[in-house]
């Protein structure tokens, strides 16, 4: 990072054929159903994702990634918008993204909007 206002963004270059994340079906935990559903997420829930097979990255130094118009983003941003909460109907939900050597990244949230 060349300083603290450069934020890197992955995105797909065609979000309707390659999703970059899913939920991670290898578990039974981190639904995220609540998503889909506008509910607030239970307290203390992780979301667990995976990136799609036709994804490989080595290093994930982003600050976010597009999960089906969901917004997934680093703890730097995280930290960004705590420092203007709390907001209504919203909250930040901590999410665990495996690579695709089944490697858990952790430091993500999900933008939990109900």
């Amino acid at each position: 990072m060349e300083n603290e206002f450069d934020y890197y963004i992955i995105l797909p270059s065609n979000l309707d054929e390659v999703p970059l994340l899913s939920k991670d079906y290898s578990t039974n935990e981190g639904d995220i159903d609540f998503l889909y559903k506008i509910k607030k997420a239970p307290e203390n829930h992780i979301a667990y994702l995976r990136f799609s097979e036709s994804f490989q990255l080595q290093n994930l130094d982003t600050d976010y990634v597009d999960l089906d118009s969901v917004s997934v983003f680093s703890d730097r941003i995280k930290k960004e918008l705590e420092r203007h909460m709390p907001f209504n109907g919203f909250n930040l939900v901590q999410t665990i993204i495996k690579n695709d050597k089944d490697e858990e990244v952790k430091g993500f949230w999900i933008a939990n909007i109900y």
